[in-house]
């Protein structure tokens, strides 16, 4: 299972074990917190407090070949109930349904699942909902068929895979967000490219901020990363509003066919 907290709009990852238990989770979300008191310090009102509304909460979850209907909708009530308690909260931004990779359509678990996810919609307890791992058949089916459509799409994004175009386009057309799941981790070969760092050094920044920048400016993408400090998520989301020369983002271009296949 895998979480996401944001704030002021951007988001950063929060890791969690395999088994859906919440990996360090106070010391996830004292780094938000460390974060959120430097942003507060620099705002108008010094006893600006953060409250919820200000962060966006995000939880995403994976069937694991559930065992029909009735199993897929425990697991999502069983995904929604456990997050619901570990992070302290009554609802949730987003959850997350991350679909099979083995399969280019989805099947009745996942039909299932989506169903439950929308009655949670509906009461209240999530804002709204969205897929992850999606190919774009899968996308569609999920689109076309559901009563509460997906407006967030949740992928691993490649460079060597065309950045995923053919979800992100859909996702265009239908404004559907798309994040792009721990997107520094999946292009390692344009982090460790000479040109890309020499460019980066030149601008004043790191590879990294390179990297979200031309995701955001470019793709039109949320990257989503896993800072270990508050310095390193205040790095992240600083990259967001960066501009790009068109060195820069020939630099990237260059760097991304050298890498490894997904």
């Amino acid at each position: 299972m895998t979480g996401t907290l944001g704030c002021n709009g951007k988001t950063v990852e929060l890791a969690r074990q395999a088994d859906g238990e919440v990996a360090d989770i106070d010391h996830l979300l004292h780094l938000a917190q460390a974060f959120l008191d430097d942003l507060s310090r620099l705002q108008a009102d010094q006893a600006a407090k953060i409250a919820r509304p200000d962060l966006f909460v995000e939880v995403s979850f994976s069937l694991d070949e559930a065992g029909g209907r009735e199993d897929a909708v425990r697991r999502v009530q069983a995904a929604l109930g456990g997050s619901l308690d570990e992070l302290g909260t009554t609802y949730l931004d987003a959850l997350i349904l991350r679909l099979p990779s083995t399969v280019r359509r989805i099947g009745e678990s996942e039909r299932a699942a989506w169903s439950s996810m929308e009655e949670f919609v509906r009461s209240e307890k999530v804002r709204v909902l969205g897929v992850g791992n999606a190919e774009a058949e899968q996308l569609f089916d999920v689109h076309d068929s559901s009563s509460i459509a997906p407006e967030i799409v949740l992928n691993s994004c490649f460079a060597v895979a065309d950045w995923d175009e053919a979800v992100r386009e859909y996702c265009r057309m239908e404004q559907m967000a798309y994040q792009a799941r721990a997107l520094l981790n999946a292009n390692p070969w344009i982090l460790t490219d000479p040109q890309c760092s020499i460019r980066a050094r030149d601008r004043g920044m790191t590879v990294n901020q390179l990297l979200i920048a031309y995701a955001v400016s470019e793709l039109g993408i949320a990257a989503t990363t896993a800072p270990l400090t508050s310095v390193e998520m205040k790095s992240e989301l600083q990259a967001c509003k960066l501009s790009l020369t068109l060195a820069d983002r020939e630099a990237l271009e260059r760097a991304a066919p050298s890498g490894p296949s997904p």
